[in-house]
């Protein structure tokens, strides 16, 4: 009778601690895409929402006497809107008016968006 060593099947520790790493480094990939990712969205959302409010701003001062159209600055949730009218050297019955509407991020660097356009005495 012959007496047959069995073979041991499995990883070396070398192959556990490779495999380890290589998971690592595709986890890291995944939360630092994750993490842009989550990043664009919001600066898309805000700018969407700052894009809004500058178009209301504008619709605002279109629906007011043309007169009384003036700069002035106000806040609307967290974001900051200036606008500044001029007359337009062409004419006195046009008014070029720019609105600039600022937010910060979450890391406190600020962004912001500006809008022209005319307004005509009707």
């Amino acid at each position: 009778m012959s007496i047959h060593k069995a073979k041991t099947k499995g990883l070396s520790m070398l192959e556990v601690l490779v495999s380890i790493f290589i998971a690592t480094l595709v986890l890291s990939g995944l939360v630092l895409y994750m993490t842009t990712s989550v990043r664009a969205n919001y600066f898309a959302r805000k700018l969407r929402l700052a894009t809004l409010y500058a178009e209301k701003k504008l619709e605002e001062l279109k629906n007011t006497n043309f007169d009384a159209i003036a700069n002035g600055s106000d806040r609307v949730e967290g974001f900051t809107r200036n606008w500044r009218v001029k007359l337009d050297g062409t004419s006195s019955r046009l008014k070029q008016v720019s609105i600039t509407v600022s937010w910060a991020d979450v890391l406190g660097k600020t962004h912001s968006i500006t809008i022209y356009d005319y307004i005509y005495k009707q």
